[in-house]
């Protein structure tokens, strides 16, 4: 009776992934826009942890004493018409702007993931209706459906979260879906299969570790999609509401008084695309480090 081999991490692929991983971080660090980028990301992630005890005010404290006053020392990013601080109110907005876009993206990349594997492990009529259901996911506007969840679930951090969350998974599954595909048939798998391995663990430790580096660099991505799409809902009136500050809210107020006091639409304007310039940096940064041919 043959002996069977069976597939484990022995200590030589253990060395040659602390090689790769050691690779990939070599070849991020030689891109300086990308090291600057990633400076500047944990610099406003670190200030929007820790904003409630560095902040010069909170979010709801106003001074009508010095309403309307341009950028100072005291007031780096000016004041608005009731006695804001908008330094406070912006860091507050990118507080809940990256909490958001965070969660959301987590939730779609746990969603996703699932129903990738599922779809691309099961496959026959399984595969099909799921993947029925995500081109619907690409096809359906999904403003609308974040809206109808917002409406039905309350204007609260997860809330909007577990909405964008729940709409935006489509990719995630179907770049997990792909990756299943191609790796389902390999000799690794194959190996598994021949030992009695079942599905849900061939899935979860041979398929799902070689889908990691491109899920990676699609959330980066998905975390300044996730943040856009909550500026526009804010914007539409169906963010965080008040007196809980967004970008999406604070352009819209910033932009009917852009002649007159630019400074509370150009503070917000700034500080949010360079957030998400540096997200996407990262994210480009990433997909060269860990080779990733093409993420879609």
């Amino acid at each position: 009776m043959s002996k069977v081999v069976v597939p484990s991490i022995t200590l030589a692929r253990r060395q040659a992934v602390s090689r790769r991983r050691w690779s990939a971080w070599r070849r991020f660090r030689r891109n300086r826009m990308c090291i600057v980028s990633l400076v500047w990301l944990m610099v406003v992630a670190l200030a929007a942890i820790i904003i409630p005890w560095v902040a010069p005010d909170g979010e709801t404290h106003v001074n009508a004493y010095v309403a309307n006053q341009g950028p100072s020392w005291n007031f780096p990013f000016g004041t608005d018409n009731i006695g804001h601080n908008m330094l406070s109110q912006n860091l507050y907005a990118l507080r809940y702007s990256l909490a958001i876009g965070a969660l959301a993206t987590f939730i779609a990349f746990i969603l996703g993931s699932v129903i990738g594997l599922i779809a691309g492990m099961t496959g026959g009529w399984v595969d099909q209706a799921l993947m029925r259901v995500t081109d619907f996911m690409f096809a359906f506007p999904c403003f609308y459906l974040v809206m109808f969840l917002v409406a039905d679930l309350g204007r609260t951090i997860f809330a909007l979260s577990l909405s964008f969350g729940f709409v935006q998974w489509a990719g995630f599954a179907r770049l997990v879906r792909g990756h299943t595909l191609a790796l389902r048939n390999g000799e690794l798998v194959e190996s598994a299969r021949a030992i009695g391995a079942r599905p849900g663990y061939i899935a979860v430790s041979y398929i799902f570790p070689n889908v990691v580096n491109s899920l990676i660099v699609f959330a980066a991505f998905s975390i300044s999609n996730m943040m856009v799409q909550e500026a526009v809902v804010s914007f539409m009136g169906f963010g965080l509401p008040l007196p809980k500050p967004s970008f999406g809210m604070l352009l819209i107020t910033g932009a009917r008084d852009l002649f007159g006091f630019p400074w509370l639409f150009w503070g917000p304007a700034v500080l949010f695309i360079t957030t998400l310039m540096a997200l996407i940096f990262v994210g480009d940064g990433l997909q060269e480090a860990l080779d990733v041919k093409e993420v879609q």
